[in-house]
Order: C-alpha cells, then structure tokens, then sequence
C-alpha cells in the first residue's frame, strides 16, 4: 500500500473541521448556560405566582371570615329583637292567658261535678241500686 501524502487541502480541511467543532462546543455551553438561565427564571416565576396565589387565597378567607362575622352580628341583633317582642308580647297577654287557664280549670272542675252528679257522685253509691 502506498502511503497517502499530506495536502495543503487536507491540513484546511481538519482545521476546518476543528473550527465547526469548536464553534459547535461554544455554542453548547452556551445553550447549557441560557437553559440554566431559563430555569432559574422559570422557577422564580412559579415562585411568584405560588406567593400570588396564597396572597390571593388569604384575602378570599379574610373576606369570608369577615361576611361570616357579619351575618352573626346581625343574627345576635335578630335574636334579641325576637326575643324582646316575645317578652313585651307574654307581658300583654298574661292576664289573658292567665284568665283562659282558671276558665280552663273552672270549666275542667265543673265537667267533673257534673260527671259525678251523672254518675251517681263518685262515692261508691249506685243511684240505681241503693234509693
């Protein structure tokens, strides 16, 4: 076999080659440092949203504490309102009440007599058997 000889081509060629690849290596490292870069900035907005997202969940809580707060509030002042117009209404109408219970027991104890007056008055005598 015959041995090949160098050319002025063949030595341009390989330099040629080692220019591509070098340039080939610088513009993977710089690749690598704006992937790095992206990552770095990507992270650091997810960060931002994650911290919006709670600030923005702190405030929905915030005005549901408040409206919860607020609808207590106005259900203590209800209640009290009701229970003021249950107390002045039992103040108007005892008397009444109170006369419709002793006309209640009144006519309760006079259906009994007369119960008793049918019945021979409850004594253990039998008007149809004793005269």
């Amino acid at each position: 076999m015959a041995a090949k000889k160098k050319t002025a081509n063949g030595n341009i060629e390989a330099r040629n080659i080692e220019a591509r690849l070098a340039a080939l290596r610088a513009d993977f490292e710089a690749l690598q440092s704006d992937m790095k870069g992206l990552y770095g900035d990507v992270s650091e907005i997810a960060s931002e949203r994650a911290a919006l997202a709670m600030r923005s969940a702190e405030e929905i809580a915030d005005r549901a504490v408040a409206l919860a707060e607020e609808a207590a509030s106005q259900a203590k002042v209800t209640a009290l309102e009701y229970k003021e117009e249950a107390e002045e209404w039992a103040d108007e109408n005892a008397e009444a009440l109170a006369g419709s219970a002793v006309d209640r027991a009144a006519w309760g104890k006079r259906r009994q007599r007369g119960a008793q007056r049918r019945h021979g008055g409850g004594l253990g005598r039998n008007r149809y058997r004793d005269p």
